[in-house]
């Protein structure tokens, strides 16, 4: 049994927008359908449906720009950066799906394009203005106050900018990818040790965005070793003061972390764009 050819059966029609040229397909008469294809699709992917809903309907199947008979608009493609959403489902297909999402999000990172965990996406843009000064820029969390060593431990599960790390970054497999269905690989690292940044970007009352920032320092000493992000943040202030100051300003509660003293970058930075920005230390 010979397959219908779809370019025979509703062909390929073209129209000019915007000085480029869009291909589509249509079939039918009545209340108009429109057909949306994926990613790396096309029209095509619609035939099968449209030879069913054209009976009684006015269906309409465009290619989207660069995909199909579709032109490719002139711009720039390359990936700057990410943020992704993981919600286990129990689908063993899916668990696998994310078994290396952290290793190969970190990888990333530490390449230039910053990827951020939990669909954070404003700290996904903290990750890149740091990445940009040459800091590295990575995905951190406070999870814990030392108060008699007077230090913050932070990190998170994933993804590290494993370039700024201090000494070997390790690749723990985890039976339980840190509360989520499934099990995966994960990250442990920790911020090279000395000088860091902390940048959140912050969403006012007012609902514009500000730069929160503060500067410290990364110490050596004991991590947990769960396959973290892990490290030890110092400030000038002592661990109570610069939280409770810090989370004054409203932030989420991921911030990007790198190397080196920025805070005047920054603030220049911040004053190019017109924003505000708020130092804590």
């Amino acid at each position: 049994m010979e397959t219908a050819d779809p370019d025979a059966t509703f062909p390929t029609e073209y129209v000019s927008l915007h000085g480029h040229q869009m291909g589509f397909r249509r079939a039918g008469r009545g209340p108009t359908l429109l057909l949306l294809h994926g990613i790396a699709g096309s029209s095509r992917t619609w035939v099968p449906a449209m030879q069913l809903l054209q009976q009684g309907h006015a269906v309409l199947a465009p290619d989207l720009p660069g995909h199909g008979g579709s032109d490719k608009p002139p711009g720039d493609y390359s990936l700057g950066s990410l943020a992704y959403y993981y919600q286990g489902s129990g689908v063993p297909e899916n668990e696998d799906a994310i078994s290396s999402m952290i290793l190969g999000s970190s990888l990333l990172t530490a390449r230039g394009i910053p990827v951020a965990g939990e669909y954070e996406v404003k700290n996904a843009q903290a990750m890149k203005i740091m990445d940009s000064f040459g800091a590295g820029g990575s995905f951190t969390e406070f999870y814990a106050t030392d108060f008699s060593d007077d230090i913050v431990l932070m990190g998170h599960d994933g993804p590290g900018h494993i370039a700024i790390a201090e000494g070997k970054t390790r690749v723990r497999p985890l039976s339980v990818l840190h509360g989520k269905v499934g099990r995966g690989l994960a990250v442990e690292m920790s911020v090279k040790n000395g000088p860091v940044t902390l940048l959140s970007i912050v969403e006012t009352e007012a609902g514009t965005i500000k730069l929160l920032v503060a500067e410290g320092e990364s110490v050596p000493g004991p991590i947990l070793e769960i396959g973290n992000t892990n490290s030890r943040f110092r400030f000038p202030m002592g661990a109570r003061k610069f939280v409770q100051q810090w989370s004054e300003q409203g932030p989420a509660h991921h911030c990007a972390a790198g190397i080196g003293h920025t805070a005047p970058k920054i603030e220049k930075f911040g004053m190019l764009l017109g924003l505000e920005v708020t130092r804590v230390c």
